[in-house]
């Protein structure tokens, strides 16, 4: 049961992100073409994998698992959370290096990505932990 609430979930965050583009388009804000691609693609690549990661061993816990108990629940959690945050940083930084071989510009994906809510504003503390900007920091 509860998986269909993942599964809903995430169908509802596609749905939106359909709608926040349309509404974009139809005020003349919409990005140019390859960027507007590598957003769905950031989208299906990036994003919606990070709420099962991030809920899939609570529910795991929760369904399979007859311990209950809150201590295990906040372990679950936290691990979920970890690998989530691990899911993104990896994987934001590569889809930035697909994009730009794509040729999108990358002011562009920046600005896209933020409002798509795949990437933070540059200088952020969370935009600093992608994985391509710590091996930036670990090669200095």
């Amino acid at each position: 049961m509860k998986i269909y609430v993942l599964v809903a979930m995430c169908i509802a965050y596609i749905v939106l992100s359909i709608l926040v583009k349309r509404k974009q388009r139809s005020l003349g804000l919409s990005p140019a073409k390859e960027t507007s691609k590598a957003i769905w693609v950031g989208i299906f690549w990036v994003n919606v994998p990070i709420l099962p990661i991030f809920l899939g061993p609570f529910f795991v816990q929760k369904e399979l698992l007859s311990n209950n108990e809150a201590t295990v629940s906040i372990l679950c959690l936290t691990g979920g959370f970890i690998g989530a945050w691990m899911w993104w940083s990896i994987n934001v930084s590569l889809w930035r290096r697909w994009a730009y071989r794509k040729g999108v510009d990358a002011n562009e994906l920046q600005n896209e990505g933020q409002s798509s809510s795949i990437l933070w504003p540059r200088g952020h503390f969370f935009e600093k932990t992608e994985f391509g900007n710590l091996v930036k920091h670990w090669r200095k």
